[in-house]
């Protein structure tokens, strides 16, 4: 019985780590600002804007590098592009490039707001 139990925790946290390893995968769009956010992707999905997000301050949305809707070329170096504005399409960045296994930052307050791509 010790054996099941213990061939079993060992598949659990095999799981939860595969599950977390695909997760981390996935390009994240943060909005810390002190206003709310629009992100329109414009470049790497399917189709103009099938990324959108409206994002409160301090909100994140994601899409998984593998998901062909937000990166159609399915690589995790693929190069995707979006546009950042708050308000009445106040840009914060334009045609800003990012990688689909990335992230980006919208930073900053009192419409002083800057766009930052990372990867890892």
């Amino acid at each position: 019985m010790k054996k099941k139990n213990i061939m079993f925790t060992c598949c659990f946290v095999l799981g939860l780590i595969v599950f977390s390893y695909n997760y981390t995968y996935s390009f994240c769009v943060y909005n810390f600002t002190d206003t709310n956010i629009g992100v329109d992707q414009v470049k790497g999905g399917k189709m103009v804007k099938d990324f959108f997000a409206s994002l409160k301050p301090g909100e994140k949305a994601c899409c998984n590098w593998k998901n062909r809707d937000c990166n159609k070329q399915g690589k995790r170096d693929s190069i995707l592009k979006f546009d950042v504005y708050y308000g009445d399409y106040k840009f914060i960045c334009q045609d800003f490039s990012i990688k689909a296994g990335g992230w980006l930052l919208i930073k900053g307050k009192d419409k002083n707001y800057a766009c930052e791509a990372g990867y890892k």
